[in-house]
């Protein structure tokens, strides 16, 4: 299946990430991110941003636009300190 045809079988509210349609489409990570921007600029995903604490795992939070992301997080969990820019990954959520 090719990337662009995986993305329009997510449902409503799905969430995906660009190792997952790698998997799923057997394709490169240029590919795939090719796809999910294309889908984005179509308005069938929105590209948002997670950040999570290294040392425990726990969602920090999550963000619509890469500028929201902090320079510096505090865990709530562990109360460690890291880079935001450095643990923040990127998803997409199926709009349409």
């Amino acid at each position: 299946m090719i990337p662009q045809e995986y993305i329009r079988t997510l449902e409503l509210g799905e969430t995906v990430k660009e190792s997952e349609v790698i998997s799923a489409c057997n394709c490169d990570k240029r590919e795939a991110l090719e796809a999910l921007f294309e889908a984005e600029r179509s308005g069938v995903v929105n590209l948002q941003y997670e950040t999570n604490c290294p040392e425990c795992g726990k969602r920090h939070s999550m963000h619509g636009v890469i500028n929201d992301i902090p320079e510096y997080l505090v865990c709530r969990g562990c109360g460690a300190q890291s880079n935001g820019f450095e643990n923040a990954y990127c998803f997409w959520t199926k709009r349409t």
